[in-house]
């Protein structure tokens, strides 16, 4: 739906704040000056945490956007700065949500007892 609107309203930050509450998907619609916006870019991957991977490379080293994102999906892990795949709270909080997102954690955190429990 969103592809069909007119370019410069992609320009406009409030429109994109507002699209991303409900399909945080936006993000790569977005111009290059606001996929660098934190405000949109948390919006979008707290309403849909597999958007991360539309996320920024510098910007997935943000330790509390990943955590937005792995609160949301904890799959989201899987495109998670390989920094912050070893950092046990990203970790944790993204098992706790999907089981299946211990593949993506560091080698060293999949064998953390507290973490595969």
């Amino acid at each position: 739906v969103l592809a069909d609107v007119a370019p410069q309203v992609l320009q406009d930050r409030e429109f994109l704040l507002i699209s991303a509450r409900r399909c945080g998907a936006i993000l790569p619609l977005a111009p290059a000056r606001l996929q660098e916006d934190l405000e949109l870019v948390e919006t979008c991957v707290s309403q849909q945490g597999s958007a991360l991977r539309f996320v920024l490379p510098t910007l997935r080293e943000n330790k509390d956007i990943v955590l937005k994102a792995v609160s949301s999906s904890g799959l989201a892990l899987e495109h998670a700065n390989e920094k912050l795949r070893d950092d046990e709270e990203v970790v944790l909080r993204a098992v706790q949500g999907a089981g299946l997102a211990l593949e993506f954690a560091s080698e060293r955190l999949r064998a953390v007892r507290r973490i595969v429990q």
